[in-house]
């Protein structure tokens, strides 16, 4: 398995990344770095701190350094960086350094990688799952319209026509969403704010142009019935996740991995109540924070 990490200037996170890839050795390692902020001392001993990390890590696993000059910024290291990744690898499982995750994650993207590789309808693999989404789709897998970042994989052409798109993204110019999707108008709204401002520069982020991207193209998103991975990194110091959402799954759940068949005939959710319901505007309100609350307690 090809794993791709991807981190700045926080060493605490990325030992803690190194710790767990260690539990389950990869075939080759991708370290994608982004320069350290201009004229910033510290910053640039925190970057600094990191590569030395990494270059201690690949004495005892092969390691591939992608590491840029200039501070570029979360969207375009990223998108430049991956490029870098898959101009060298078929496929990829994607991590940044706050994410922790389990055997069981390793076995879903390599038989999830190999189940779809071939099937261009699935954009991704993601590793996530929301407070009672297993409840909902009664499946050990499910074809979801939400992609995810949170330890997610794909291949290679899949995304060199993402990046073909130079981010044009002429799907969120639509005053409705596609058919297919299902969508309300409020949240179509919402999804074209925020991917609009990314498409801009506004926001800085890769994963709405990417999202964005997948439905354009009428790509689903591999997701699992139990969580698979945890985001350790809610704190000050993140570009975007400072806190945690209310009633998030914090912990790696127990699952056992289908096999290709059972991955290949998953079924699909063009209606996703228990993602739409934590993504869409209002997200924050009391009634839908009960709801999750007593899905979880149930």
């Amino acid at each position: 398995m090809v794993v791709a990490i991807i981190f700045f200037d926080r060493p605490d996170l990325l030992s803690g990344a190194l710790e767990n890839i260690r539990l389950f050795p990869v075939s080759r390692l991708h370290a994608v770095s982004d320069g350290p902020r201009a004229d910033d001392a510290a910053s640039r001993e925190r970057v600094d701190s990191c590569r030395r990390l990494i270059e201690k890590f690949s004495k005892e696993q092969p390691t591939i350094f992608h590491y840029s000059t200039r501070n570029l910024g979360c969207q375009q290291r990223i998108l430049s960086g991956l490029d870098e990744v898959f101009r060298l690898d078929e496929e990829a499982v994607i991590l940044e350094d706050d994410i922790r995750y389990s055997e069981s994650f390793v076995r879903y993207c390599q038989n999830g990688l190999q189940a779809f590789r071939e099937v261009h309808d699935v954009g991704s693999i993601c590793g996530k799952a929301f407070p009672g989404f297993g409840k909902v789709t009664q499946s050990l897998v499910c074809r979801s319209i939400y992609s995810g970042s949170w330890g997610w994989a794909t291949w290679r052409d899949r995304w060199q026509k993402f990046r073909a798109d130079n981010l044009e993204l002429q799907i969120i110019d639509h005053k409705e969403s596609p058919a297919w999707l299902r969508m309300k108008k409020s949240e179509w709204l919402f999804w074209q704010n925020r991917i609009g401002k990314a498409r801009s520069g506004v926001l800085d982020s890769w994963a709405y142009p990417w999202q964005a991207f997948c439905w354009q193209s009428g790509w689903w998103t591999l997701r699992p019935s139990a969580n698979l991975t945890v985001n350790v990194g809610f704190r000050s110091d993140a570009t975007h996740t400072k806190e945690p959402p209310p009633g998030i799954v914090g912990k790696i759940q127990s699952w056992s991995c289908p096999d290709l068949e059972t991955m290949r005939s998953a079924p699909e959710r063009s209606v996703d109540p228990i993602l739409s319901d934590w993504i869409r505007p209002g997200a924050m309100k009391l009634t839908r924070r009960l709801n999750r609350f007593f899905r979880g307690w149930r």
